[in-house]
């Protein structure tokens, strides 16, 4: 029993701590979809762009030109900052998880410290 419990303490569950930071942070990188976004950077937003029709017009070309690509920096800057929301999440969450493995393991010493000073 006692190889046991040092073994869950020392192995077990702190991988099940990864194994469920892992899961949080595909959750993330699903939620924010930060392995689509970086391929679709610069798509026009929700699709929405003009055609150029037919003939030549400078000023309709100008026009239409300036919409599709103010419609695709719309994109770009949307994207980005869900890209850098997303970005910080997994950030969070991989620290939180490598401090509370390292809290983990600090908790015996602790124990031990707190108990022989109120025996003292």
């Amino acid at each position: 029993m006692n190889q046991n419990l040092i073994t869950w303490f020392f192995y077990g569950h702190p991988l099940q701590i990864a194994k469920d930071a892992r899961v949080v942070v595909l959750f993330f990188v699903r939620l924010y979809s930060l392995d689509y976004l970086p391929r679709h950077l610069f798509d026009a937003w929700h699709k929405d762009t003009q055609g150029y029709g037919r003939g030549f017009d400078l000023e309709k070309f100008l026009s239409i030109w300036g919409w599709n690509l103010a419609s695709r920096l719309i994109g770009a800057i949307v994207r980005s900052v869900v890209l850098i929301t997303g970005f910080l999440s997994v950030c969070a969450t991989v620290l939180v998880a490598i401090l509370f493995i390292l809290l983990w393991y600090s908790f015996p010493v602790l124990l031990a410290w707190m108990t022989a000073r109120s025996l003292s």
